[in-house]
């Protein structure tokens, strides 16, 4: 058994903590724990759920990161959300088209054990959203070429 019990923040940074806290409260229903400014940084906590928080610190020169393939985003390419249920993840596809073009192309892949939805935040940082099936922990994740893109307008009942 672990000693953790999973993470509890991310830190990023942001030239605009307001846009950001705004994503995320527009398509998650987050909100912002605290917003701050100690030693003139300005920073937020915004709560996305499952005790996991993005503790965004303002910082005017940090340009968006407008690197896009998988691998060349620096050490840390993407992390993940979950959301409980397909239901859930179909309003999450709906907010995140709802934010307008390039936030996401709206592809659910499934790798097996889980549905994968990427997208990409207003500072360009790389995400996905999940949900994990009840063979997840069981069933293998499939390779990449296995993978299967579901339809747009649809996903399993």
């Amino acid at each position: 058994m672990t000693l953790t019990t999973g993470f509890s923040h991310i830190a990023t940074m942001t030239d605009d903590v307001d846009r950001l806290v705004g994503f995320y409260r527009r398509v998650f229903d987050a909100e912002a724990l605290f917003d701050m400014e100690e030693d003139g940084i300005r920073h937020a906590a915004i709560d996305v759920g499952g005790a996991l928080v993005i503790h965004a610190f303002h910082v005017p020169w940090a340009p968006p990161d407008d690197r896009r393939e998988a691998f060349d985003r620096g050490r840390i390419d993407h992390f993940g959300l979950t959301v409980p249920t397909l239901d859930a993840l179909r309003d999450v596809r709906r907010r995140l088209w709802a934010e307008g073009e390039g936030v996401t192309n709206g592809d659910v892949r499934d790798f097996g054990p889980v549905y994968s939805l990427h997208f990409v935040d207003p500072d360009g940082v790389h995400l996905e959203v999940n949900v994990m099936k009840d063979s997840w922990g069981t069933d293998p994740v499939l390779p990449q070429s296995q993978w299967t893109i579901l339809d747009r307008e649809a996903l399993p009942a």
